[in-house]
């Protein structure tokens, strides 16, 4: 089960619905004998359970919807490290309910 806890209260369930659009292109660039795909997706969380995030301007806030654009590089077969492997590496913007945040990702959500 997942949940979060908002700083200052107790635990909440997490429940979300996400849907997301995600377009890949492949580059005339490889690595590892590997084709680098460039890609980049929309993203829109519904959180049923309002989540609290708190900030300057409104200690009350809380989100229901957020959205996500971002960019990304990725192969279809996982470059294997000693401690992961790593097909995709990317970078988001997550913007709603008066937050907005810049994401590092290493894999798509949905």
């Amino acid at each position: 089960m997942s949940g979060y806890s908002p700083e200052g209260a107790a635990n909440q369930p997490l429940s979300v619905f996400v849907a997301g659009v995600n377009l890949e292109i492949p580059s005339e660039y490889k690595i590892l004998d590997r084709t680098i795909y460039v890609g980049t997706h929309l993203i829109y969380y519904f959180y049923f359970t309002r989540l609290r995030f708190p900030t300057q301007n409104d200690t009350t806030n809380k989100i229901s919807e957020q959205g996500e654009v971002a960019f990304s590089l990725s192969v279809r077969k996982a470059i294997n490290f000693e401690l992961f492997d790593l097909d995709r590496i990317g970078l988001g913007y997550q913007f709603g309910g008066g937050v907005q945040a810049v994401r590092l990702f290493f894999t798509l959500p949905y």
